[in-house]
C-alpha cells in the first residue's frame, strides 16, 4: 500500500505549476520554487504525510488524533498526518493544495486558479 500512496503523491505533487522533487533526509520531499510544501516519511514507526498549514489550522487538526505537529518545524505550522491505513486521497489533495498555496509565488498559484474549471449554473 506505501508504494501506491507514494506513487499517487509524487504524480498528485509533481502535475503542480513548477514543482520537483529531491530527498532530504532520506525522505521524498516536494518542492515548488524551492521551498518544501509536501515530505512523505516514516516517523516513530508511522508512515506520514506533512505539510505546511496556518497555525490556526494547525490548532484544529491536532486535535484530531490522525494529526500531529512535525518534529522541529512544527511552530512553523508544519503538520503531520499518520497514513499507516492508506492514503485518503482526497484529504491528501486538500492539505498539500493548501500547503501548495503557501509557499509558492505568486505565479504559481495564478496559474492554478487559471487551470481550475468554472462551474456552470444549473439553467431554470
Amino acid at each position: 500500500m506505501a508504494d501506491r500512496d507514494l506513487a499517487f503523491l509524487r504524480k498528485f505533487c509533481l502535475s503542480l505549476p513548477e514543482t520537483d522533487e529531491t530527498a532530504a533526509f532520506g525522505h521524498p520531499n516536494w518542492r515548488v520554487a524551492r521551498k518544501t510544501f509536501a515530505v512523505y516519511e516514516e516517523y516513530e514507526g508511522h508512515l506520514c504525510l506533512v505539510f505546511k498549514a496556518t497555525l490556526d489550522d494547525q490548532a484544529v487538526l491536532v486535535t484530531d488524533a490522525r494529526y500531529f505537529r512535525a518534529p522541529y518545524t512544527g511552530r512553523f505550522g508544519w503538520t503531520s498526518l499518520i497514513i499507516d491505513d492508506g492514503l485518503p486521497k482526497a484529504l491528501a489533495k486538500r492539505h498539500i493544495m493548501a500547503s501548495y498555496e503557501l509557499v509558492a509565488p505568486k505565479r504559481c498559484r495564478v496559474a492554478i486558479s487559471e487551470a481550475a474549471p468554472t462551474k456552470k449554473r444549473a439553467k431554470a
